[in-house]
């Protein structure tokens, strides 16, 4: 008989207020959100470098679009290896373009870009943005890191592409990457406090329906998210992630996620896991807890009573 939740998901947010706090005091040594990959001291390029290769290749579009394009982000690493006489930029490694990146971003934070954007870049669908919202919360939440380091590394960029697939096979990736900054603009990415106070030793895989039940999940404890290209469907958490999982898929006690799990739409539907070390905060189930009606309360799964 699967272990129901539905009473449990409505506690009051002072309680995981409190939660957060004994987090904290438990484990407020990790590395936060700030400690992420940053450009190191000896860039692959000096910052006059930089300054011209945006001038070259920015098109009189920001720094922002360059960043969010495959054409101009090909054209700036160009550039800046034929100003700097540099070897060819098919040699270089995503650190190094992830330096650059992130340089040309602090010069432009800085006032330091000597060419101004003339150009605005054409709207794109806004019907990407829940995809782009979940797509580039589940690389941040895996790599601790803020949506200008992800959009930075050639590999997490990459990566931002995958998740929005899983989510909308035929989903423009350029609109996703376009749609993170303006969501970065308008603060909807911020990590949720209860994911920033403390090391909580997790892995964070997402996996379509077809590929989960088809891999050994891990027993240990952790936290699920089931997601479609609609947003959010249900959030959960078991002190055994591949028991709790089996539940769902034998009959859910939630009925309209069982019957979700049953209909052709679950061909669409993805499931992120955040899997905790043993020695994690989150293998006591208060601090599990805390952690998934957090993430309830943020990310509004319609399957979810509401915390």
């Amino acid at each position: 008989m699967p272990i129901h939740h539905s009473a449990r998901r409505s506690r009051p947010s002072s309680v995981v207020t409190i939660l957060v706090g004994i987090a904290l005091a438990i484990s407020i040594s990790g590395q936060s959100f700030a400690d992420a990959p940053q450009a190191t001291s000896d860039a692959v390029a000096p910052d006059t470098v930089i300054d011209e290769a945006f001038a070259r290749s920015s098109q009189g579009f920001s720094s922002d679009e360059l960043l969010v394009r495959d054409d101009l982000r090909a054209d700036f690493l160009k550039a800046v290896a034929q100003i700097a006489d540099l070897q060819d930029t098919s040699t270089w490694t995503d650190d190094q373009q992830r330096q650059l990146f992130l340089r040309l971003l602090g010069l432009r934070k800085a006032g330091k870009l000597t060419t101004s954007a003339t150009r605005r870049a054409k709207p794109v669908d806004d019907d990407v943005q829940v995809i782009a919202e979940m797509a580039g919360r589940a690389v941040m939440d895996r790599h601790r890191m803020t949506t200008d380091q992800l959009l930075a590394d050639p590999r997490t960029y990459r990566e931002l592409t995958e998740e929005a697939r899983k989510l909308s096979p035929d989903v423009d990736a350029y609109a996703v990457r376009r749609t993170l900054l303006r969501l970065r603009k308008t603060r909807r990415l911020r990590p949720e406090l209860v994911l920033q106070v403390a090391d909580w030793q997790r892995e964070v895989t997402t996996y379509s329906l077809d590929e989960l039940k088809q891999t050994d999940v891990p027993t240990r404890p952790g936290v699920y998210l089931f997601k479609d290209a609609s947003g959010y469907l249900y959030i959960g958490e078991a002190v055994n992630l591949a028991e709790r999982l089996k539940q769902h898929f034998d009959g859910s006690h939630n009925a309209a996620l069982a019957m979700m799990l049953q209909s052709p739409r679950s061909e669409n539907v993805s499931v992120e896991l955040h899997v905790f070390a043993a020695d994690s905060p989150a293998s006591k189930s208060a601090m599990r807890r805390a952690y998934e009606s957090e993430l309830i309360r943020s990310r509004s799964p319609k399957y979810n009573v509401r915390p």
